[in-house]
């Protein structure tokens, strides 16, 4: 009925709700060990503080504000999630499931304050807004995330294990793509749109980036098992380390930038419209 609820069971405490919370209203949790939601959450905003052991949303969530998860154990989000603000931390594993998709108004942020990994299967929209993880990632299945046409950033700020699965990024125009840590594991990585866009060593099956509004730079080895395919037709390429392709290397830039060597298994196409 819209009004709030504020649940505190204590550090030793577990909190269950075997069904749905629903009406809206604020929804709060001070404290609690064993954290499980089983029915769907509808709420204002979600703001759990602190959970000793557990989280675990079984039920799709929509939150028409924030939403918060502090965890001094493990999350895990099973089903797919909407709302303003995502602040999900976790002292132990965070884990999403893939139907657990992440639909946000706003910036979505993991690991901030606590040191716990992330283990996603859940693809990540956002409407304009930045999407940052700031402890390493492993994919469980495909994810594809996209801040839609404006200027929301994608960062990873560790080490992304990719399991084979695909990773597809689309941070619009004006949003910069950075991979702080090494990418590796297999898979296609696919990047659609991005301004300023940054990698470390990547290996993968096969990259490919669509498009890149500013510049792209390979600060890493890039090793892939087949095609190489990058384009920045109104910005710039530099390659500050090795690549090792398995079939064709394609770079098509307004300016390109080569300081290490280009090994491919079949053939290399360098096109520029200024200065190689």
């Amino acid at each position: 009925g819209d009004n709030n609820l504020s649940l505190d069971a204590g550090a030793s405490g577990n909190i269950t709700a075997d069904k749905s919370i629903t009406g809206g209203g604020v929804f709060t949790v001070v404290d609690g060990a064993v954290q499980k939601y089983s029915g769907v959450v509808t709420v204002d905003s979600l703001d759990i503080k602190d959970a000793t052991t557990s989280v675990t949303l079984d039920g799709a969530l929509t939150s028409a504000g924030a939403v918060n998860i502090d965890s001094g154990g493990t999350i895990a989000i099973n089903a797919a999630a909407s709302g303003s603000t995502f602040d999900i931390d976790a002292t132990g594993k965070t884990t999403i499931a893939a139907a657990g998709d992440i639909t946000a108004s706003g910036a979505v942020t993991f690991g901030a304050n606590k040191s716990g990994t992330l283990t996603t299967s859940g693809d990540i929209d956002t409407s304009n807004d930045n999407v940052t993880f700031t402890r390493a990632v492993t994919l469980g299945g495909a994810v594809d995330i996209d801040t839609n046409t404006g200027a929301g950033n994608i960062l990873f700020s560790s080490t992304v294990a990719t399991g084979d699965n695909n990773l597809s990024l689309d941070a619009g125009a004006s949003g910069n793509i950075t991979l702080s840590g090494a990418l590796t594991g297999g898979g296609n990585l696919t990047v659609r749109d991005g301004a300023v866009q940054s990698y470390q060593a990547l290996t993968v099956d096969s990259l490919d980036i669509q498009d890149a509004t500013t510049s792209v730079t390979l600060d890493g080895d890039v090793t892939t098992e087949t095609t190489l395919d990058i384009n920045t037709l109104t910005g710039k390429l530099i390659q500050n380390a090795k690549v090792d392709a398995g079939t064709s290397v394609d770079y098509d830039a307004v300016t390109i930038g080569i300081n290490e060597s280009i090994k491919s298994g079949t053939t290399i196409d360098i096109d520029t419209s200024g200065t190689t």
